[in-house]
């Protein structure tokens, strides 16, 4: 009877587990300003010692990619003086449970990461939001995933990535959605 009851708190410990990461962006701040007006983006990205410098760079490179591939920016460098610096820290990486991974119960990769966007001329902050990413949501397909493709955290690490280029999609402004307004001239000729 002590085995079952243990096995039946772990599989209840893995259900827990599994559902309690989905990976979520959480804002802190609403965004003040529509992010398509900027043009370009810098990006400061410091990382946790839990985190470490190369997952650090991969992110870094990931989400440059990602952000210029988005349409969102023309350009996109580790540069404080661009008109929009996207302050981000890589808070805390938790590789996840090797057990509940192999009784298919969870124990994926959990990160956590918070921007930050900074407006350099205002300088004063415009938005501010925190994201959430496992490694359970990760595709690995397409170049940009080569980077620390057998590293659950770095997995996470992508999603994250996704989820920051996401939202700020979403607050890029209405400036090219709505169609021109017609142009005036003379009346049409009767």
């Amino acid at each position: 009877m002590p085995l079952a009851r243990r096995l039946a708190g772990l599989l209840l410990l893995a259900a827990l587990a599994a559902c309690v990461h989905n990976g979520e962006v959480q804002e802190a701040i609403p965004v003040a300003a529509p992010i398509g007006s900027y043009g370009s983006a810098g990006l400061r990205v410091v990382s946790s010692e839990a985190v470490g410098d190369t997952r650090r760079q991969w992110f870094q490179t990931d989400l440059t990619a990602k952000l210029l591939s988005s349409g969102l920016f023309s350009r996109v460098a580790d540069d404080a003086t661009a008109p929009l610096v996207l302050q981000i820290s890589l808070v805390d990486a938790d590789p996840g449970n090797d057990t509940l991974r192999a009784i298919g119960g969870g124990g994926d990769a959990v990160v956590q990461v918070t921007v930050d966007l900074v407006d350099t001329a205002a300088k004063r902050s415009i938005g501010r939001f925190a994201v959430t990413a496992t490694s359970a949501q990760a595709v690995m397909i397409g170049p940009s995933q080569v980077y620390g493709a057998g590293d659950r955290v770095a997995r996470a690490f992508l999603v994250a990535a996704d989820l920051i280029v996401a939202y700020l999609n979403a607050h890029k402004g209405a400036t090219s959605a709505a169609p021109p307004p017609p142009a005036l001239g003379p009346p049409p000729a009767p």
